[in-house]
Order: C-alpha cells, then structure tokens, then sequence
C-alpha cells in the first residue's frame, strides 16, 4: 500500500464520517428507547420494525455523512482556488539560475573541552 493512499481526502472523509456515526447511532439509540418505552402496549411485530428501521438509518448514517462531508470538501476547494483577481497582471519571471552564496568569514576550530574526572561513588556498607 502506498503512502500517498494515507493522505488522501477520501480516507479522511471515511474516518470523518465513521467517527461521526458513533455519536449518531448512540441518539438514533437513545431516541429509539424512548419511542420503545412509550410504545410498550404496541403489538410486537410493530415494535420489531421499528427497531428494523432504526438499524437501518443507523446503517445508512455513514453514507450520509460521508457524501455531507464530500460537499464540504469541494465547496472548500472551490472557495480556496484562485481566481483571476488574484492573480498578478504582471508576474515577474523566475530566473533559472541558483542564488549566488559568498562564503562567510574564517572561523577559528572550537578546541574540545576536557572531560570531567569522575566521582567515586559512595559506599553503602563498609566489609571492614
């Protein structure tokens, strides 16, 4: 797998959308209690269906979220392209060649430092 697959908008809109669809299925859940508490005398196979149905969207959720963001992304885009107001009228040209670099003043070696002698360490206990 390549790198470049990692950084795409597409992935990021994946990951995006499936985070945002925990927090959406936890209140098409809460939601769901709540109608189901309320609906406690109903016949079970309504209930049934309507928990069908609740999976269902909850299912569907991602996609949603995943083409709401796809728009964003493109109106995001179509905002940040540059338009002709932008654009310089005159644009100076670039020169092919590489900048000219002067060399800077000699400087003298920096002589190493002596090391530190190192200390004993210090006994805990003594064998004497």
């Amino acid at each position: 797998m390549s790198l470049h697959l990692l950084h795409s908008p597409w992935l990021s809109q994946l990951g995006a959308s499936l985070l945002h669809s925990l927090w959406q299925a936890a209140a098409v859940w809460l939601l769901l209690s709540v109608v189901l508490v309320a609906m406690r005398n109903v016949s079970a196979a309504a209930r049934h269906r309507l928990v069908l149905s609740a999976l269902t969207f909850t299912l569907l959720l991602p996609v949603g979220t995943m083409v709401w963001l796809s728009r964003d992304l493109r109106e995001a885009a179509e905002l940040s392209r540059p338009s002709a107001y932008v654009i310089a009228p005159n644009p100076t040209p670039i020169s092919d060649q590489a900048p000219v670099v002067s060399p800077g003043p000699k400087s003298a070696p920096i002589p190493p430092r002596p090391l530190p002698k190192p200390e004993p360490a210090p006994m805990v206990g003594s064998l004497s």
